[in-house]
């Protein structure tokens, strides 16, 4: 079903609208801005959500330097001269849940 809803998002919108972060799937996508399906390297997952959250802190940013400030990307698109691609992160639930202690 995950494979079947993340073919759909890959056929709906181009690789400029959306953008997907996806851990522990195994097929290549000209979508992708992350992949990582190696379950033992912890710390590039640990670095790819660290890069993912500093992505979403620049955007709040950029939605406060709207006016009006935007609240939702289709909001701040309207108004950009560049418009920003959605970003998906999809985190399989093995990775999403290691066995505690394995990632800190």
């Amino acid at each position: 079903m995950l494979n079947n809803l993340i073919l759909q998002l890959c056929e709906s919108f181009t690789p400029a609208e959306l953008r997907l972060w996806l851990f522990d799937y195994k097929e290549g996508l000209a979508h992708l801005d992350a992949l990582h399906a190696d379950n033992d390297d912890k710390q590039y997952a640990i670095d790819a959500f660290a890069r993912f959250e500093a992505i979403m802190r620049e955007r709040s940013v950029l939605f406060r330097q709207c006016n009006p400030p935007a609240t939702r990307l289709v909001e701040y698109n309207r108004q950009a001269a560049q418009p920003l691609p959605c970003c998906l992160m999809i985190v399989d639930k093995e990775v999403a849940n290691p066995p505690i202690g394995t990632i800190c």
